[in-house]
């Protein structure tokens, strides 16, 4: 069986915002929440338990924790990322990070801090081990645990490898790609101080800055900026579905001559524009997924710089994904989906896992 590298999947936060325990089948999983639709939650696709069955052998997972205005009414229930001040947000990342490193006492996974340990997981898939741990690489889904720039440093030394500035809209360190339920143009704003200043530190550290989530302004800002290694883990084209959480082809363009990848994300509202209606499970094909990585390898003339990051279980389900997609594990059928429209075998082992294993090799610390 092919193996697979997903780029973005949120596995703390599923952990401990809708208590989902990420050792279990999907099956039991969805059994546990069957009663629990009440509250928004969507069907899950994602376990590591899944993962592991379907050779998913290695991830970038987040942590998450955000930091907006808020009314002091509000039921806090934790599905809610937001947190009204960033020492809040700080702790629950750190909540999340621990949730990883108990996972890997348990032998669930193996979280990659360096290039070598990487290789090292990578073979024993390659090896056939039945039971190998997932591998995690740790990033961070917008930078507001940061209180200050400077404390990346701490967080590096903990395992972070990566991570965004923003998620949506305003934050401590740049503006994001609006909330899905925004009406109108979208909003616009800089970098700020402290987000030029992460820069900075991120440099000192060779730390590569994912751009997933910028605002079209700050993308720009911290291109200019930022000279170390780029990339977007789970951001499609605005060509084909035109959100502004979507990347213009010259922000795309941007990323290719950088030498950095797109990961293409399994969300059918980011595969094409649509309403509810037309976008639901069985309306919304992998064929859309695939015109997605067409585009991106029309414009960088090869498929070295297009990946998977599905973002399976990032805030919807398997309600909004594509009608293949039952679990994770269904991923495979994009191996077909790919063959049939004239990639070869080695364009599609580039998108499946070649892409994201070299990157990584290159750009984690030996």
């Amino acid at each position: 069986m092919p193996l697979i590298f997903d780029g973005h999947l949120d596995l703390a936060m599923n952990a401990l915002g809708y208590e989902r325990d990420q050792r279990l089948p999907v099956d039991d999983l969805r059994a546990f929440e069957v009663n629990a639709k009440d509250d928004g939650r969507e069907t899950p696709t994602v376990t590591i338990d899944a993962m592991q069955k379907a050779g998913v052998a290695c991830c970038v997972a987040t942590v998450i924790a955000r930091t907006k205005r808020v009314k002091p009414e509000r039921n806090p229930i934790r599905r809610n990322l937001d947190y009204p001040t960033q020492d809040i947000a700080h702790g629950a990342a750190m909540g999340q990070l621990a949730y990883y490193e108990s996972l890997q006492r348990q032998g669930v996974i193996d979280l990659i801090n360096t290039a070598g340990e990487l290789q090292e997981h990578w073979s024993r898939w390659q090896g056939g081990a039945l039971d190998a741990p997932v591998g995690v690489i740790v990033t961070m889904e917008g930078a507001d645990p940061i209180v200050e720039p400077e404390e990346v440093h701490h967080w590096y030394a903990r395992g972070v490898r990566t991570l965004m500035l923003s998620h949506t809209a305003d934050s401590p360190y740049a503006f994001g790609t609006p909330p899905w339920d925004s009406v109108g143009p979208p909003e616009q704003g800089p970098l700020t101080d402290k987000g030029r200043r992460l820069l900075d530190e991120m440099s000192e550290l060779n730390m590569p800055l994912d751009l997933t989530h910028l605002c079209d302004q700050s993308f720009h800002e911290a291109v200019e900026r930022f000279t170390g290694p780029i990339y977007a883990s789970h951001s499609n084209c605005r060509a084909l579905a035109t959100k502004h959480r979507q990347l213009t082809d010259e922000q795309l363009k941007i990323i290719i001559e950088r030498d950095g990848l797109i990961g293409t994300v399994l969300c059918n509202s980011m595969l094409r524009d649509g309403t509810p209606e037309t976008l639901s499970h069985e309306l919304v094909g992998l064929d859309a997924l695939a015109e997605h990585i067409d585009h991106i390898c029309q414009l960088a003339g090869d498929a070295r710089h297009v990946a998977i990051g599905s973002d399976l279980d990032g805030g919807f389900g398997r309600e909004w994904s594509p009608r293949e997609i039952d679990t994770i594990a269904d991923l495979h059928v994009l191996e077909d989906v790919l063959a049939k429209r004239g990639y070869s075998s080695d364009d599609v082992a580039l998108v499946m896992s070649g892409n994201w294993l070299r990157y990584w090799l290159e750009h984690l610390p030996d």
